[in-house]
């Protein structure tokens, strides 16, 4: 049976018998496989129960350590943690809040966003788990921010809420122990907005960046889409409404803070054969259905209506594409795809695609390279049909990863 921490517990591990037994196990790398071993040695030392609630910390703080800073400091519980955004992102989200002078958190789990959120403005956090609630206090408290942090335990869909200047929500995109990717299937579903703005116009809520636009219309609500990615993975996605909310559709790239706004030009952009560079949009960018906006400003062309590659004849640099240049360009036939590898000597291959119906991994394999080279293989479509794109990635564009 999985672990699941209780009020206890927490209390223990913020006692000095649990902080001395996490400060034991901090320097350890513990693996899932030497589970057993571990509790064996902690319960010698610490009793059945403790020996859980320490371990499980320990090994969720290791994990955490690609999120958060301070992973070492925190009180954690999985699901939460797998919910999580990071610090980055929760920095960057946190400015975008920090106009206002105190802030509803509806639901703050174990207080992930509320470390940020307590570092730019007065933060109401309302839970009504009290163990979360009692981690996320403790959680503030690691980054020194105690006094930002009004917590209180209660459903906030039984309070007032219309004194507050502005609210974030955090929906659980859960639901019985799966994942959801409905909007509708959220806890609470997002059509709560809908009560919430007569209370407060102007709130913030963090979305799945699968989100489908279609629910997002039928909700009716005027906001801000934005996608952000961090280091190239589209990792959330977030509402703005009422005066957060500044264009349709936007799109973020982090550590480097580079964001894209939706255009009111409606010119489409040239559909051309595939040209000597290629250049494959950031998913945020694609998420925010902000492709066309970038080929235009970057004076680029598509090679199929519906794809999200872009090709030019000049090398442009952008955080918001990745960059290659072409070698060759063929309609797709395996037979010759196969000839010209070998040609080209390549032994090690990446295969992308885009509206193309293979397994990358799945299709590599089945080529059975043998050669020295290595080179880059585009699987897409242009108008006249599926076609093959041998290239690399750009010079300049290599340097800057």
């Amino acid at each position: 049976m999985a672990y699941q921490m209780t009020l206890a517990d927490l209390d223990w591990l913020q006692s000095p018998q649990g902080a001395a037994a996490l400060q034991q196990l901090a320097g350890e790398q513990i693996r899932e496989g030497d589970r057993l071993r571990w509790l064996e040695r902690l319960r010698a030392a610490y009793g059945r129960d403790h020996a859980a609630a320490a371990l499980e910390t320990a090994l969720l703080r290791q994990r955490a350590a690609v999120k958060f800073a301070c992973a070492d400091r925190l009180y954690l519980t999985r699901e939460a943690l797998e919910q999580a955004s990071g610090d980055a992102v929760a920095r960057y989200r946190a400015q975008r809040l920090a106009s206002v002078s105190r802030l509803g958190e509806l639901g703050c789990g174990i207080g992930g966003d509320t470390m940020a959120l307590s570092q730019v403005t007065q933060v109401m956090a309302i839970e009504r788990d009290e163990l979360r609630l009692r981690i996320a206090v403790a959680n503030v408290a690691a980054g020194g921010r105690s006094e930002a942090m009004w917590p209180v335990c209660a459903d906030w869909r039984t309070l007032r809420l219309s004194a507050l200047p502005a609210l974030y929500l955090d929906p659980s995109r859960r639901a019985e122990e799966r994942r959801a990717f409905s909007i509708f299937r959220y806890d609470p579903p997002l059509t709560v907005l809908r009560e919430l703005r007569r209370e407060t116009p102007d709130i913030a809520v963090k979305i799945s960046p699968g989100v489908d636009y279609d629910e997002l219309d039928q909700l009716g609500l005027d906001c801000e889409v934005e996608f952000i990615s961090e280091k190239g993975t589209c990792k959330e996605a977030i509402l703005w409404l009422g005066r957060f909310r500044t264009c349709a559709r936007r799109a973020t790239l982090l550590p480097q803070e580079a964001t894209l706004i939706d255009d009111e030009d409606v010119a489409s952009v040239p559909v051309v054969e595939p040209q000597r560079y290629l250049y494959e949009p950031d998913a945020a960018v694609i998420r925010a259905h902000l492709v066309q906006p970038l080929a235009r400003q970057l004076g680029l062309a598509k090679i199929h209506p519906d794809i999200a590659y872009l090709v030019g004849d000049h090398l442009v640099q952008t955080p918001f594409a990745k960059g290659y240049r072409i070698l060759e360009a063929h309609r797709f036939s395996l037979r010759l795809l196969k000839e010209r590898l070998h040609a080209l000597d390549v032994g090690e291959l990446v295969v992308k695609k885009r509206g193309f119906p293979v397994e990358p991994e799945t299709f590599r394999k089945g080529l059975k390279l043998s050669g020295s080279q290595t080179c880059i293989l585009f699987l897409t479509q242009t108008v006249h049909g599926p076609c093959m794109l041998i290239g690399e990635l750009a010079e300049s564009h290599a340097r800057a990863e």
